[in-house]
């Protein structure tokens, strides 16, 4: 028979976020609970300490929301535990960062993908192989609402950015995507200046947008700060893929708010037809293109297109092309198959 353990007749108050870790924290006079400085002990045997922050600043209009704040760097209690004698390592905390988003505020380019095939498992697997970000294509797919929450889940197991292109500039689409999850979010068919400062208004928190509070997977996945730092994290890329937005670029680019451009070449060359259902010519449709980078460029935004090849992916980024998506799910399968398929093919009908 085992002998039972000694329990103490009074445990640490500590709240219920942290109660996992009440086992091993530190007493008073400890170094990690010493005045001055608030700590956090988890409770493992190298003795991992979170050290706390400088707060981040609640702004005004979040006030009256108890929860910004509750939990948020910086805001850790000192608690106490039994001794120990082993050195204590300190550790940092911070909200999530948007690895996509800090890419392009530093001028570096960021890669990504577009998810078309609908399950939780291939867009895990997707998540591993080390894009930037994943858009998941509700435009062009059978999604709802809960396939990409879960989809989003899954991506969200990994440290590359799940992001959502909606199927449409609407403000209701847009709440519920980010309240699902996303941290980022691609607008598709943005024509003019109101376009833009629609979906800003849609996708930012006030002061600078009237996106409602109410997100539960938000603090999840960014921490309890997700009110705060949301409109600073949450990646906005407006898609230009019609001829107007090319005539109205230089207005568009002027709305504040929203993080990169995204070129859409397929849906770009078919605004530009001609009466008989003809296409322009591939140099027309480049043009048209390189004005909306130039622009850009001009202006300081970040700008991206949707390419087929990885030697696509590097001709553009030497170009000046800063966010670009290589292919989609579906080609990668298809042309993996295919490719695999021609080596076996004589075989197979012999």
């Amino acid at each position: 028979m085992q002998a039972s353990m000694a329990i103490p007749k009074t445990m640490p108050k500590i709240s219920g976020r942290w109660r996992s870790h009440a086992r091993g924290l530190p007493q008073a006079g400890h170094s990690c609970a010493s005045s001055g400085t608030t700590w956090l002990h988890r409770g493992h045997r190298t003795h991992t300490i979170i050290a706390a922050q400088p707060p981040i600043p609640i702004p005004p209009y979040l006030a009256p929301y108890p929860f910004a704040g509750r939990n948020r760097p910086g805001s850790f209690r000192s608690v106490t535990c039994a001794n120990h004698s082993e050195p204590c390592k300190e550790v940092p905390t911070m909200a999530r960062t948007n690895i996509a988003k800090a890419r392009l505020r530093a001028g570096k380019p960021s890669i990504g993908t577009w998810i078309r095939l609908d399950g939780t498992l291939s867009a895990e697997m997707m998540a591993h192989i080390g894009f930037d970000w994943l858009v998941l294509d509700a435009e062009h797919s059978a999604f709802d609402i809960h396939s990409l929450q879960f989809m989003l889940q899954a991506i969200s197991t990994t440290n590359t950015v799940p992001m959502v292109r909606v199927p449409w500039n609407d403000p209701i689409e847009l709440k519920r995507t980010l309240d699902a999850g996303a941290y980022g979010v691609v607008i598709p068919m943005v024509k003019s200046r109101e376009d833009a400062e629609k979906a800003v208004r849609a996708v930012r928190y006030p002061p600078m947008g009237d996106r409602s509070f109410g997100s539960v997977r938000g603090p999840l996945y960014a921490g309890d700060d997700y009110p705060v730092i949301a409109n600073d994290e949450i990646l906005l890329v407006l898609q230009l893929e019609h001829i107007e937005a090319v005539r109205n670029v230089h207005e568009i680019l002027a709305v504040p708010g929203f993080d990169a451009i995204f070129i859409g070449p397929n849906d770009l060359g078919a605004s530009m037809m001609t009466e008989n259902g003809k296409r322009p010519p591939a140099d027309v449709v480049e043009s048209a293109c390189a004005e909306i980078l130039k622009a850009c460029q001009e202006a300081g935004i970040p700008c991206g297109y949707h390419c087929g090849s990885a030697d696509d992916v590097n001709r553009r980024i030497a170009l000046g092309y800063q966010f670009n998506a290589l292919a989609m799910d579906t080609s990668f399968l298809v042309n993996t198959a295919k490719a695999e398929w021609a080596k076996l093919v004589d075989i197979a009908k012999a």
